[in-house]
């Protein structure tokens, strides 16, 4: 029946897909550093401060990676959601926005019968 404009939520998944590729080339180099450092951690040529700073920044990461994620999948659902359909098979019998109006949820677009 009626479909939202995504302009604005197709910015923020591109927006969102760009930071998870970030974060993802971030991720990449904290675990070659890591593997790097462990190295030098067990031969005991590293201090375990800074071994530890490592693990953390790896974790920290992919933690920050699952959000994105999540926040991914919220922007695409509110995309699927911005199709309105009709809970019936019906006629429209008044017409309460036109193309260009700008809605609110819970707002009354149409009736049907």
């Amino acid at each position: 029946m009626f479909r939202l404009n995504t302009d604005f939520i197709d910015n923020e998944i591109e927006s969102v897909q760009a930071t998870m590729e970030q974060v993802t080339v971030r991720l990449i180099k904290a675990e070659k550093d890591l593997m790097r450092y462990e190295t030098l951690f067990q031969q005991e040529a590293a201090s375990e401060k800074e071994h530890d700073d490592f693990v953390l920044l790896r974790d920290e990461l992919i933690k920050q990676n699952v959000v994105l994620e999540i926040q991914l999948g919220l922007a695409r659902l509110k995309k699927e959601k911005s199709v309105i359909r009709a809970p019936f098979d019906g006629l429209v019998i008044e017409n309460m926005a036109e193309i260009g109006d700008w809605v609110s949820p819970g707002s009354k677009l149409c009736s049907l019968g």
